[in-house]
């Protein structure tokens, strides 16, 4: 039993439900990504930007995390999709047991749930909602070396547990471009994500955190430099990646799915 893969995917609401807006490569992804893992995959660690705590890392160790419809305005439809999958609180308490011992605070986020920073790639991964899902906060508030530690307290624990890490969001996340209505991708920004994401894959996390600040405001990644420390305190030395989708949206957001595994090339 092990961590037997990462994913790396992003989380709009357009997923959801018909706006008129296609993501044929991103949907492809998810779903090629869901069969090929499930046979190995008992439950999925999930890490959403839209879980954000401040006292400690948050742990969802309930017996069936609820959904929660998190994102306003959009049509009635995309309040009736429903993803009720398992939860592991066994799996959740061992990483609260963890992270204390770590000296990092952590404890049951009883009040939370799936957001759908969560549930809109799941659902396209695992339509089924068969598969055991723990979700885990970003807590800014801890600091980026704490992420880190987050990171490998996932991994440690997934030693007793057939898991997949998955985390969530955009490496640009410009909504501000999207209600000026500009229709243009600042260059910037459009390098900070051709550099994350050849970074992410072949594993050079350093790399990630060292690329310009100016080239990192422009692209503003959501959940900051957070989710990438996650990422790297889970990968093991062998761990590698592989971009399954890269796609735009609204010229504003970017959807990158990158699948995380040993013996990747």
């Amino acid at each position: 039993m092990t961590l037997n893969a990462m994913v790396y995917a992003p989380n709009t609401p357009t997923l959801i439900g018909d706006l008129g807006v296609k993501h044929t490569e991103t949907e492809r992804a998810l779903n090629e990504i869901g069969r090929s893992c499930a046979d190995r995959i008992d439950t999925v660690i999930v890490v959403s930007p839209h879980f954000i705590t401040s006292g400690g890392f948050g742990i969802v160790a309930s017996e069936r995390p609820k959904q929660l419809y998190d994102f306003y305005g959009f049509p009635d439809s995309f309040y009736l999709v429903k993803y009720d999958p398992p939860g592991n609180p066994e799996m959740g308490e061992m990483l609260i047991r963890e992270l204390l011992k770590q000296g990092i605070p952590a404890g049951n986020a009883t009040s939370w749930g799936l957001d759908h920073g969560a549930w809109s790639p799941l659902r396209l991964m695992f339509p089924d909602a068969d598969k055991r899902v723990l979700p885990v906060s970003i807590s800014p508030a801890l600091g980026a070396d704490s992420h880190l530690k987050l990171g490998m307290a996932i991994r440690k624990v997934s030693s007793e547990h057939d898991a997949m890490l998955l985390v969530t969001g955009s490496i640009i996340h410009r909504l501000d471009l999207y209600s000026k209505g500009t229709g243009e991708m600042p260059e910037e920004a459009l390098k900070y994500l051709e550099l994350a994401a050849k970074y992410m894959v072949a594993g050079s996390w350093e790399a990630i955190w060292n690329i310009s600040h100016d080239l990192f405001i422009a692209a503003s990644p959501e959940g900051g430099e957070y989710p990438s420390r996650v990422l790297a305190g889970s990968a093991s030395n062998r761990m590698r990646g592989r971009i399954m989708a890269q796609e735009l949206e609204f010229n504003a957001v970017s959807l990158t799915t990158i699948l995380f595994s040993e013996g990747l090339r």
